[in-house]
Formats: structure tokens, sequence, C-alpha cells
């Protein structure tokens, strides 16, 4: 654009200038330079005085026009140089605001080259954000495309199932007296198994006020011992202030220091028995906590043991139910995971500790353990931190179809 102002510019200047030459060489050529003095040589003779004196003052008339001529060709050149000069003003002035309007443009298409760089880099990191969100879209449409596979090879092996069974049934009706004995023996069972659990749930009942009543205990003695404490410092101080008289004594009456030594050292070898049997007594009430602790411990690890396998179970069950056989995997397969939990259950990561010897396996394993979020534990936050926080898991989905 300022290429094109300028080219403009430079071009009107032109045709100007052209105008101005124009103008003073048409000035130029309309003067009359025939010579006064030229001989009229077809004239006759006497006629020739007549036509001297006509051209003497033709020849004044036409010097006068001459000088008014050149007056008005010098003005016309100094009215022609100033305004050649002022064009020449007026050039240096355009191409000077031409140049910075060059510069200008200069800079602005360095910025907006800068701006075009910028926004290439953005375009091109947006391209591949694109492409990557692609690629992760198509990852995830392969995933869920793999998952309905399998899902239908599941149901369509569910439906080969369900008319298998249909079949058997057809073949079973005349067996179904023998069902229904078979039936009412497994009633039977069930109604064994509540009644073994409700017998389960009344005996950690009676642990848990057995245990109760195993602190209370403690509590007391510990009460009793600490108050035995406290009067046995008491007794120790009093004797040591009666020991300290006896010294004082011993001092003042030294003619009675042979008896007082003797019954002092009496008074000390009783003291050394009453110590010995509060020691002894002390050893065996240690004894006796110590007892009690091993029992409480003992039947606080046989119900932390019954709960974690009664979570372990609900943990294995819902991680089952959660669980899509994947294509072209075995059923007798098994791993362990590595499942740290959040409060209330909540899945935070899952790793292989060991894996099944099969990635697609551990995978299924992995994303069953997700699906089954959050997994059942215990309310008891110190049963929860201790063996659920974070635990190792087998999953071993035998005879899941």
């Amino acid at each position: 654009m300022a290429r094109r102002r300028t080219v403009g510019f430079f071009a009107a200047f032109s045709l100007a200038l052209l105008v101005h030459l124009g103008v003073a060489l048409l000035m130029l050529f309309s003067v009359d330079f025939e010579s006064p003095f030229r001989v009229q040589s077809s004239t006759p003779p006497k006629e020739v005085v007549q036509a001297v004196v006509v051209d003497e003052a033709q020849v004044r008339a036409e010097v006068e026009r001459l000088k008014q001529a050149d007056l008005l060709e010098r003005e016309a050149r100094k009215a022609e140089k100033e305004a050649l000069d002022q064009a020449r003003v007026e050039a240096e002035r355009a191409r000077r605001q031409v140049e910075r309007q060059r510069e200008a443009e200069q800079q602005r298409m360095a910025e907006i080259q800068r701006e075009t760089e910028a926004e290439r880099k953005r375009l091109d990191a947006l391209r591949r954000q694109q492409e990557a969100d692609r690629q992760r879209i198509e990852l995830e449409r392969q995933e869920r495309q793999r998952q309905r596979e399998a899902e239908q090879k599941r149901l369509a092996a569910l439906a080969a199932q369900r008319e298998a069974e249909r079949e058997r049934l057809a073949e079973l009706r005349s067996q179904k007296e023998k069902e229904e004995l078979a039936l009412k023996a497994e009633e039977q069972r069930i109604a064994e198994l509540k009644q073994r659990q409700e017998e389960i749930e009344r005996q950690r009942v009676e642990e848990e006020q057995r245990l109760a009543e195993i602190k209370r205990k403690q509590e007391e003695e510990r009460k009793r011992l600490e108050q035995a404490r406290v009067e046995e410092e008491k007794k120790r101080k009093a004797e040591e202030q009666r020991l300290a008289e006896l010294e004082k004594q011993r001092k003042e009456t030294e003619r009675k220091a042979q008896e007082e030594q003797k019954r002092r050292a009496e008074l000390e070898r009783k003291q050394e028995a009453e110590r010995a049997r509060k020691q002894a007594e002390l050893e065996k009430q240690q004894a006796m906590t110590q007892m009690q602790q091993a029992a409480e411990a003992e039947a606080r690890d046989r119900a932390m043991s019954r709960l974690v396998e009664q979570y372990t179970a609900a943990i294995q069950r819902d991680v089952q139910n959660a669980w899509l056989l994947p294509v072209g995997s075995r059923r007798d397969l098994s791993c362990i995971l590595q499942i740290r939990l959040g409060t209330g259950g909540e899945v935070i990561t899952v790793h292989v500790a060991r894996s099944s010897g099969s990635t697609v396996f551990d995978q299924s394993a992995i994303r069953a353990v997700h699906r089954a979020s959050p997994l059942p534990v215990p309310d008891d936050p110190e049963v929860f931190d201790e063996v659920f926080r974070t635990f190792n898991f087998e999953f071993k989905p035998e005879g899941v179809t």
C-alpha cells in the first residue's frame, strides 16, 4: 500500500511538471521573432523610405513588446521556479511522510507476522490437542466397542444357557417331587444357617460385653493400683520423716546407739520383707493384667478376623458381580490387586501386586474394582485404617460365567 501511494505521488508530480513545462513553451513560442530589419526586395525604391520609417516605429514597438515579453517570461520563470521549489518541498515532505508511513507499515507488518506466528503456534498446539483428543476418543470408542462385543457375547451365552436351562427344566419336570424335597432340605439348611448366624451375632454381643467388663475391671484395677501407689508414697514419706527423727535421736542420744541400731536393723528387715511382699503382689497383679490383656487381644483378634473375613467376602462378592469376562480369557485365572481406599470405601487407586499372566484379565479385574466402588468397609475407623486403608485383594472369579 505504501509503495502504491509513493508511485501515485510521483505520477502526480510528473504530470504537474509537464503541465508547467508546456505552459512555458507555449509562452516562449507565442513571441514573434521576425526581424524588423528584413529587406523588402520586391517593393519599389520610392516606397522604401516610407517602409523604413514605418519599420523603425514597429521596431520600437516590437522592442517594447519584447521587453514586456521578456519581463513576463522572467516573471513566469520565477513563478515556475517558485512552483518547482514548492513542488520540491512538497515532494520532500511527501517523501518523508511516505517514508514514515512505510516504516509504520513495516512495523505493523512485523507485528502482524509476530501475531501470525503466535496464532500459527496456537493453532499447531490446538491441532495437537485435537489429535490427542481424537486418539483418546478413538481408544475409548474401541474400548466401549470391545465391552459391547463382550456384553453381546455374554448375552448370547446367557441366551444359550437359558435355552439349555429351559430344555433341562423340561426334562426335569418328571423329577418335580425330588426337587421339592431338595428345596425343603435347602430351606431347612438356610434356616440352620440363619440360626447359626444369629448364634454368631449373639456370641459377638457377648464377646463385646465381656471385653467391656474386662476394660471396666482393668480401669478399677488401675485406680486401685494408683491409690495403693499414693498410699505407699505417703507411707514412704512418713517413714523417711520417722527415720530422720530416729537419726536425730541417735545423734542426741549416743548412749542408746547400739539399741537404736538393732531396732533400726529390725525395722529395715521388716521393711525389706514388706517391700518384697508388695513387689511380689505387684508382679502378681502385673501378671494378671498381662493375662487379661492377652485374653483381650486374643478376643479382639478373633473378632477382627471374623470381621475381616466378613467384609472381604462382601468385597469379593461385589467385585465379582461387577466383573465382565474378557473375550478369549479363561475363568480359572486369579491375580492379587493392591487397593487403596478412602473413607467410606471409595476406591482411590488399584495396582496389580501379582499378575495372573494375562494383562487383559488383570485390567478387567481393575475395572471391576472401580465399578464396584464404594466397597463395603467396617464403620470402625481403627479396623478400617489397620486393615482396609491399603490391602491386597485376591481376585479369583472361579465359577463366573
